[in-house]
């Protein structure tokens, strides 16, 4: 009797080592976009959701490494396993050039208030400093369900030209 349970033990042991996303999906949705998904087939043997997350982020952080980029995340969707269901990850991601907000917002420095909003529209806030300058506030949201807040900032000087920008909460 003690060789079949030490036979079962050892099969779920061999279970939890080789299960878990031993396959995960990748789909290029845009040039820079992708979507990487994972099920874990291992059931209550698998790694675990935890285990799972961490994986497709590092195949995510391998990938834009390759092209010597970073990965941003989009989005990031769990479904937790169940009876007669496998606990599933969806990520997808952006990869970009860690230097490509830099780069654009650096080009704005000297131009003219009206060229900016030329372009980029209405800022969503504008707000006059007592010394005179002006700072335009631009948002938008990104990731699931749009939680994520990106705020991008210029300062006008007195002659309307700007002289420096900040953003916040950006993923790119």
């Amino acid at each position: 009797m003690q060789r079949p349970l030490v036979f079962l033990l050892g099969a779920i042991s061999l279970a939890a080592v080789v299960t878990g996303c031993a396959n995960p999906v990748m789909v290029k949705i845009s040039p820079d976009t992708y979507l990487l998904s994972c099920t874990d087939e291992g059931g209550i043997f698998g790694k675990g959701a935890s285990a799972m997350k961490a994986d497709v982020i590092s195949r995510a952080n391998e990938l834009a490494a390759s092209q010597g980029k970073i990965a941003i995340p989009v989005y990031l969707h769990e479904t937790p396993m169940y009876p007669g269901h496998f606990a599933t990850i969806d990520y997808q991601f952006r990869v970009v050039d860690e230097n490509e907000t830099r780069q654009k917002m650096e080009s704005w420095v000297g131009h003219q208030e009206s060229d900016l909003a030329s372009i980029w529209g209405a800022p969503t806030s504008a707000i006059d400093t007592r010394d005179g300058k002006r700072i335009l506030t631009w948002e938008s949201y990104w990731g699931q369900y749009d939680r994520n807040v990106c705020r991008k900032s210029f300062t006008i000087d007195k002659s309307g030209k700007i002289i420096r920008w900040s953003s916040s909460g950006c993923p790119f």
